[in-house]
């Protein structure tokens, strides 16, 4: 998930005293909170070693003298009500061979400070889905309708471009929910390219770049979803290393439901968070598995001469926050479960029983219509299919995890929204 600059609980930004101590800079903020930095990480992060365009850093760690020490610190007052800590390096032992200044901003410190122990707290909070704007769902009785069913219309995407607001609103939708709607998307290969591009590049994988999903004939049905039949819920790539980060569906042909089946041709959805949460709540012993057990997932095409493979488990977690962030999970393309202990064989078929129970307990569907365009973060969100009878066609193609987070953070702080405080040069 997405973080946003961290919030440690209130107080003021504004640096009362700062001191050199051994080994660490202390700062005294005027709330009377202190914060204590190393010398090392100071020198580390200082703005004026930092290139000007690329934002990358220009001193090497091999460079910074272990006993490397402030020859003194300053608290300036600049423009704005902002504050500087000015940090003096001696000419003796500093990378540059010459003496230097290191001008951190007040609030940079304050947001980056990892000494308060509130600090680290909020940016774990800041980090976890519980924490960052996302919002859970699942079930018929869970208000999904009231999360998604509220599409943004493709006139105002391509209107705004790829910086306007449809696009902000559509990836707002994609970072709390998962799922994203389009409305009014014409059929057509270079419309459905038009909106995809306004997110991220497209992720080209062995089915291509754009793809045309239609109903085919069995001989010519080169993956499950070219056919008729239902498909169980799974995330997209589980073979692939870098699984695709968003799936984008146009929906192009959707035959009539059959007499007494409503959900014909119906997507079926499960939020793969929703799904980490209830198992670690209700099945802690499953969930537990499903984070540690390495589970293979293969895709063989003779034809084409492809074999992928990718061991890997059920669900990622965050090196910091430690929840869940991601879901790999697709019963058609396991592997032979080879990966395994002779205990955690027999553990995995009990505990699938038990994944697949919170699966169906949390199911929900959308039935698109022609012009309805639906994205998914293949991340997080599991997606299937219910069977249908006629000619259903779809156009899509897959989209980097990345570059789509990547624009959302810049449109986000475009609009006065909150970012992650980052290094830049000068203050």
């Amino acid at each position: 998930m997405a973080s946003d600059s961290v919030d440690d609980g209130g107080g003021s930004a504004r640096i009362a005293r700062a001191a050199v101590a051994p080994g660490a800079v202390a700062l005294t903020w005027e709330d009377e909170t202190t914060s204590t930095f190393h010398h090392a990480w100071l020198r580390d992060h200082c703005p004026q070693s930092v290139h000007p365009v690329s934002n990358q850093r220009e001193v090497a760690l091999s460079t910074v003298p272990p006993d490397l020490a402030p020859a003194s610190v300053t608290v300036e007052e600049r423009s704005g009500g902002r504050q500087a800590l000015c940090v003096r390096w001696p000419a003796s032992a500093d990378p540059t061979g010459a003496e230097h200044v290191s001008s951190f901003d007040g609030e940079w410190l304050r947001g980056n400070c990892y000494s308060r122990t509130a600090s680290t707290a909020a940016r774990a909070r800041d980090e976890s889905p519980s924490g960052a704007g996302v919002r859970l769902w699942g079930g018929a009785g869970a208000g999904f309708g009231d999360l998604l069913r509220v599409p943004v219309a493709w006139a105002d995407i391509e209107r705004g471009g790829a910086d306007g607001e449809g696009v902000l609103r559509l990836l707002e939708m994609l970072h709390e929910t998962g799922v994203g709607l389009v409305s009014g998307v014409p059929a057509s290969m270079e419309a459905t390219e038009q909106l995809a591009r306004t997110l991220a590049p497209v992720h080209e994988t062995l089915y291509g770049g754009m793809w045309d999903v239609g109903t085919r004939e069995e001989s010519e049905v080169i993956d499950t979803a070219y056919s008729s039949v239902e498909l169980p819920l799974h995330t997209d790539g589980t073979y692939l290393t870098q699984q695709p980060g968003l799936q984008l569906f146009n929906c192009v042909a959707q035959p009539p439901p059959r007499p007494g089946r409503p959900l014909d041709g119906a997507t079926r959805l499960v939020d793969g968070l929703a799904l980490a949460a209830k198992l670690a709540a209700e099945a802690p012993e499953a969930f537990g598995f499903f984070c540690r057990a390495a589970l293979p997932f293969e895709h063989t095409d003779d034809g084409t001469g492809t074999h992928l493979r990718h061991v890997g488990p059920v669900f990622q977690l965050h090196p910091l926050s430690g929840e869940a962030v991601g879901v790999r999970w697709n019963e058609t393309d396991r592997g032979a479960i080879n990966t395994l202990s002779f205990d955690d064989v027999g553990a995995f078929y009990a505990h699938a029983r038990t994944l697949q129970a919170a699966l169906d307990a949390l199911e929900t569907s959308i039935r698109l219509q022609p012009g309805e365009a639906i994205i998914t973060d293949n991340h997080r969100v599991m997606h299937g299919r219910h069977a249908f009878v006629g000619q259903r066609r779809l156009i899509g193609c897959y989209l980097h995890a990345d570059d789509w987070r990547s624009r959302w953070r810049v449109l986000r702080a475009a609009a006065g929204g909150r970012v992650p405080v980052t290094m830049r040069r000068g203050v």
